[in-house]
């Protein structure tokens, strides 16, 4: 059983908030979560814990904050043989 929220992160104090996007309503109101989250820990395929609840993050709500995302989080990929070594 899957359902679609929108994660509003304030990034000034750590708060968070849900809207499920099926009813648009508040599924949590802002508040800070049980474990706090780190900005850095919110990009696309991430798993976050909220008050109990892992959410998986899918995507970003708009272009902005992708650009935003993109330009704070970069991947480094290194492929080590063990013959060589």
């Amino acid at each position: 059983f899957e359902r679609a929220f929108t994660l509003f992160y304030y990034p000034e104090d750590g708060d968070v908030e849900l809207i499920e996007d099926k009813r648009k309503k508040a599924f949590l109101r802002k508040c800070a979560p049980e474990t706090p989250i780190a900005l850095d820990e919110l990009f696309i395929g991430a798993t976050v814990t909220i008050w109990s609840r892992r959410l998986t993050v899918r995507g970003y709500a708009d272009e902005r904050t992708a650009t935003a995302m993109k330009t704070k989080r970069e991947e480094s990929f290194a492929l080590v043989s063990s013959e060589n070594v």
